[in-house]
């Protein structure tokens, strides 16, 4: 063919290429000119190639994300990232950007479903019931139970097995409870009675039809709204600030930032507190909206990061939910790192932070071996961090270490206490300190540190 022109030579060099040349000796800079807008030309063109690539990128972020947050690995990760140097001077700064794009990824999911948070919240709760949907994985190809559970049934149901594993159908029926073993065969089905009970081993998958109410979901959105209904004024009241203390001022201590400790700071910390708690508060509501099976045995982490997926759809959505895992780990390491640097305090004698921090996890390690519940376990560490640690982070002025490790010690005493004897006592109110003993504990942890604090001479 014909002698390849100079701009045609510039265009092939810039599509092999990865950077712009530098510049060859006999180069001028008109030729490097050239070179570089060629290489932009190039870049604009095949970006949509570029951003696909960027994909790769992303899941592989997601992919370590999810391995670090839903299995053990996840000690191993906390403990390297907290004690690698820079972490004491990067991980505070990582709390508000986390938070800052998990918020954005829910305005996302705001104006892909066309319902601020008020509306979305009024629209589940004038629901009459919370019922299986057409999309709904658990009725199109099955859904998986992670832990074992029992699923309490109010209306007929047609349940189908999608793994051959060991039921039990617990039958009560005039005074009498039986309980029956199940062992179906994939595709094999049972239909449950109202009152009937299904009991399911972890791993178990199951298929429900389309259109019947979620097994342990509230009646109604009305009772999912207000699920005090009937409830005094006291104990709604009392629950309503057993869970706002339990949630704040636990998430103070991991969010705050580092010494030295300054009202400044305190200010700081209580607002990503509380933007933290806000954006829980609206996520959870979204979740109710677009996927009501959500309710349905235990919650889990997984199903509710795929909101995005479910309300924006399309690789948009499946984009959103991947940097929303990263966001979510970067908090979770964070958390962790402002947890270190709070349980620092107790080391008395200097030297020992490593080995203390160490402990902490290892004990979490071996927690983590038995099984739980993991709403009651989320509400236990956090109302044991309002009562000890977070009225640590409250206090901004120095006061001795011997003082801060009475406080603490005086505030888990309190939340033994409250969590103890308000389950053996009755009444709303007690049941509410016994489902939220952070109200005895943080009180009483913060209440010591007061007397304690030094008096201006």
């Amino acid at each position: 063919g014909a002698p390849a022109t100079g701009w045609s030579r510039r265009w092939r060099s810039g599509l092999v290429s990865d950077r712009p040349a530098s510049g060859f000796s006999c180069e001028t800079q008109e030729d490097l000119g050239q070179r570089l807008l060629v290489y932009a030309a190039s870049t604009l063109l095949l970006w949509h190639l570029l951003y696909d690539r960027l994909d790769l990128i992303l899941a592989a972020l997601v992919l370590l994300s999810l391995v670090l947050l839903t299995t053990r690995l996840h000690f191993a990760g906390s403990f390297a990232l907290t004690v690698w140097p820079p972490a004491g001077r990067w991980w505070p700064r990582l709390v508000p950007a986390a938070l800052l794009v998990a918020w954005l990824v829910l305005a996302a999911v705001a104006h892909a479903s066309g319902l601020g948070p008020m509306a979305a919240w009024a629209s589940v709760a004038s629901r009459s019931a919370f019922c299986f949907e057409t999309t709904s994985p658990w009725v199109r190809s099955g859904g998986t139970f992670p832990t074992a559970g029992v699923l309490t049934f109010s209306e007929p149901h047609r349940v189908q097995a999608a793994s051959p594993d060991v039921f039990g159908v617990i039958v009560s029926d005039g005074g009498t409870t039986s309980v029956e073993e199940w062992r179906p065969r994939p595709g094999a089905a049972i239909t449950l009675r109202p009152g009937d009970r299904l009991s399911y081993p972890a791993g178990a998958r199951l298929i429900f039809e389309t259109g019947r109410r979620v097994p342990g979901a509230p009646r109604s959105g009305a009772a999912w709204a207000d699920p005090a209904v009937g409830a005094s004024g006291a104990g709604e009241f009392v629950r309503f600030l057993g869970l706002a203390l339990t949630f704040v001022v636990g998430s103070f201590p991991l969010l705050r930032p580092g010494a030295p400790p300054t009202r400044a700071g305190a200010a700081v910390g209580l607002a990503l507190a509380l933007a933290a708690a806000g954006w829980a508060e609206a996520w959870a509501v979204y979740a109710a909206w677009a996927a009501p099976d959500l309710f349905l045995g235990t919650v889990r982490a997984g199903a509710l990061v795929a909101l995005p997926s479910l309300a924006v759809g399309g690789p948009w959505g499946r984009r959103l939910t991947g940097v929303l895992v990263v966001a979510v780990l970067g908090l979770f390491v964070a958390g962790a790192a402002g947890l270190r640097e709070r349980i620092a305090v107790f080391d008395r004698g200097g030297g020992h932070d490593l080995a203390l921090w160490s402990g902490v996890l290892g004990l979490a390690l071996v927690g983590s071996l038995w099984p739980h519940e993991p709403w009651a376990l989320l509400v236990l560490a956090q109302g044991l961090l309002a009562s000890t640690l977070g009225p640590l982070a409250l206090m901004s002025s120095a006061i001795p270490v011997r003082t801060q490790v009475m406080a603490s010690g005086l505030g888990l005493a309190a939340f033994a206490v409250g969590a103890l004897g308000g389950r053996a006592s009755g009444g709303a109110v007690a049941a509410t300190l016994g489902a939220y003993p952070a109200l005895l504990g943080a009180p009483a942890a913060w209440a010591a540190l007061r007397l304690a604090r030094p008096r201006p001479a």
